[in-house]
This record gives structure tokens, C-alpha cells and sequence, in this order.
């Protein structure tokens, strides 16, 4: 019998939370109407991935055949696009934004590639954006370096040599490149699953450290311990969480990922079991975490200023062993930063369980830690402890 009170009872908490929810219009908006806006907006911001024609200047000084295919080899390849030909290298054109990049070709270019002496062309890139930067010197790099291997290849063909023989030999040692996981080597890739979890964990984070700031605002935090217990109630709450946003887990990687280009390459029944920990250690997390505050309008504006810097902290943008120890301490204090790395391998590089189990650890020593936390919290509340 205690066991069909339980169950009903945390039935009952479950059917109020949904309850309260449907009512306040701060916490529909958050809890269920901000994942679908933003997990469509944000990805909508990436929906190409990669940078197409980076617009450049070429400065032509030895106006030849030559460095006629030079210019016409560079517009050809994906990331870069020719937009002006000018008459010298002018840097004006880079602090007006105009391109991004200027490409020299020196005086005597034909005249040095037929007497196979030492060419150089200069570049000058707008380095303030690393990231476009970075695509167009590897899209010029990608061009010369063609343009050397023809060269060379032509040279052993004059030799005698059959055109299989002159590759060869051009290129006795090989580098051989395969992306295996972000096949298009793109920034979109890299971060729209990046960003869908931020989503799940700050609309969540935010959402539950409203409702629970309200109760303590109202004074109703003080009666879980006369209704239901604490701890049937602390469970409810995490059930209805839980299952919520796993829906919107699930709608992620099944809708979104494919609407975007983004190949899910893992097991759903490990993100489902990964999902239940990373999502209740937000819950716990949000509970202890709001039991702090007294007002709903606090917790709201703490909360939301707490994504950046969750983001930032996590290691995906920049490398968490770079990290002051006492930042490294505050991320690991983070349900996202485990689930981050977690998430990352098992929707790009189809990871195991084997493969994720300090992350899963992790996490459930973050959900153990939190709702033992949460409870001592909410005991003390309910004591007249403020």
C-alpha cells in the first residue's frame, strides 16, 4: 500500500507542476515555447556551415598568361571569389571591409615558373576574423599547392617520364587527409549541436529556478514537507523535467539535425539513458541553486546571465586544460560541460557507452551530488533555516 501512495502521490505533484506551468505565462514561455524558438533560430544563423566566396583583391604585376590562370584557379576554388583586380596592394580595402584578403602576384611570375625558380606571392589577410581567415589561406594554399604539383609532374614528363611515374615522383611522400566525423570541415557542423544543448540546459536551468524562487516567494516551498515529503516532491519535479525535455532531446536530433544537414550517428537508447542524467542534474542543479533566492524575478536574472559563461567554461570553444584551475573547478560543477563532450561524440563520431563512461559518471555524481544538496536545502527551509 506505502508503494501505490507513493506512486500516486508523486502522480498527483507530477499533474500540479503542469499545472502551475500552464498557468504562469513566464514559465510556458521559458519551459516550452523558448526550446522550439531557439533551437530553430540559432541553427537557422548556420544553415550554410561554411564560408562560400570569401571576397579577395588580386593585384596582377605581372599581367601574363600565367597569372591569368593564377586569378582564374583562385575564383575557382569554393572559398575564395575574386571581387576586384587592382593595380597595386592597397590595405584600405582591408580596414573598409571590402575584402578580406589581397593576393600579389610579382612581376616576372611566368617568366620565373618557366625557368622553375622561386616564386613568391604575397598575401595579406584580414586576421581579425580568424575564422573566414583561416578558409581563405587554406583555399590559397589548396590553389598554389596544385599549381606547384602540375609544375613539377611537368618537369619529370619532359624527362621521359609516363604522367603516373611524374605524380609520383613530384610527390614521393604523400599526405593523405580523411575527415571522419565533421565531413565538411565546417563551423555550422561543429557548433549547431553545440548550441541545442545549450538551449535544453538554459531554458531548463532558468525555467526550474523560476518555478522554485516563486514557491519560496509565496511560501510554498515551506509546505512540501506537510503535504507529500520532501523527497516524493524533489522526485516528482525531476520526473515531469525529465520526461519534458526529452521530448525536446529527442526532437533535436530526430527533426532538427536532419532539417539542418547534421547526421546523428549515435544510439538513441544511450541518449536516452545519458539524457535522464545529464537532464535530472539540471533539474537538482536549478532547485539548490534557486532555493537561494526569494525572488522570481532574481532567479530569472541570475540564470540568463549564466549562459555565456557556461558555454565559455565547458572546454568546446577553448580547451579546458588552458583553463585558471578555479574556472576549471566551476565547469566541472556544470551538468553541460560533461554532457557537452559527452553529446558531441555520440551524435558525430557514434560513441558507446565504453567510450562515454566519465562522462556518465560525471553526470551521476552530479545528480546524486545535487539532489542530496536539494533535499538538505529544502529541509532547511522548511525548518525556518533562511
Amino acid at each position: 500500500m506505502r508503494i501505490k501512495n507513493i506512486i500516486k502521490n508523486i502522480t498527483c505533484l507530477i499533474v500540479d507542476e503542469s499545472r502551475n506551468i500552464r498557468r504562469d505565462f513566464d514559465l510556458l514561455s521559458i519551459l516550452i515555447l523558448a526550446p522550439l524558438f531557439y533551437s530553430f533560430f540559432y541553427s537557422s544563423v548556420y544553415i550554410n556551415k561554411v564560408e562560400r566566396d570569401v571576397p579577395v583583391a588580386v593585384a596582377d604585376l605581372d599581367k601574363t598568361k600565367s597569372s591569368r590562370e593564377l586569378i582564374r584557379l583562385l575564383d575557382a576554388h569554393s572559398n575564395i571569389g575574386v571581387k576586384y583586380e587592382i593595380e597595386f596592394p592597397d590595405e584600405k580595402l582591408l580596414s573598409e571591409g571590402s575584402v578580406q584578403g589581397i593576393i600579389v602576384i610579382p612581376k616576372h611570375y611566368e617568366e620565373r615558373l618557366k625557368r622553375h625558380e622561386k616564386n613568391a606571392i604575397k598575401v595579406y589577410l584580414n586576421t581579425s576574423r580568424f575564422l573566414i581567415s583561416n578558409d581563405l589561406n587554406k583555399g590559397i594554399n589548396e590553389t598554389v599547392a596544385s599549381i606547384n604539383d602540375e609544375i613539377k609532374s611537368s618537369v619529370f614528363i619532359s624527362k621521359g617520364y609516363a604522367p603516373e611515374q611524374a605524380k609520383i615522383l613530384s610527390e614521393p611522400v604523400q599526405l593523405e587527409i580523411r575527415n571522419l566525423f565533421n565531413l565538411s570541415d565546417s563551423y555550422g557542423y561543429y557548433l549547431i549541436p553545440a548550441v541545442l544543448v545549450l538551449i535544453l540546459h538554459q531554458t531548463l536551468l532558468m525555467g526550474v529556478s523560476e518555478s522554485i524562487a516563486q514557491m519560496r516567494e509565496n511560501d510554498e516551498i515551506t509546505l512540501w514537507g506537510d503535504n507529500y515529503g520532501i523527497l516524493q516532491t524533489l522526485i516528482a519535479k525531476g520526473i515531469y523535467y525529465i520526461l519534458l525535455y526529452s521530448v525536446y532531446l529527442l526532437f533535436f536530433t530526430i527533426i532538427i539535425f536532419p532539417l539542418f544537414g547534421i547526421d546523428f550517428k549515435g544510439s538513441y537508447i544511450v541518449l536516452t539513458i545519458t539524457g535522464f542524467l545529464f537532464l535530472g542534474s539540471v533539474v537538482y542543479f536549478g532547485i539548490f541553486i534557486s532555493s537561494f533566492f526569494k525572488k522570481k524575478l532574481h532567479a530569472l536574472q541570475i540564470m540568463a546571465l549564466t549562459s555565456y559563461p557556461i558555454f565559455l567554461f565547458s572546454g568546446y570553444s577553448w580547451k579546458l586544460d588552458a583553463m585558471p584551475i578555479v574556472i576549471k573547478l566551476l565547469s566541472y560543477s556544470a551538468p553541460f560541460t560533461p554532457y557537452m563532450n559527452l553529446f558531441t561524440r555520440l551524435s558525430q563520431a557514434g560513441a558507446g557507452i565504453p567510450n562515454l563512461l566519465p562522462e556518465i559518471l560525471h553526470l551521476t555524481l552530479l545528480l546524486l551530488f545535487y539532489l542530496a544538496a536539494s533535499l538538505i536545502r529544502i529541509h532547511k527551509l522548511n525548518r525556518g533555516i533562511k
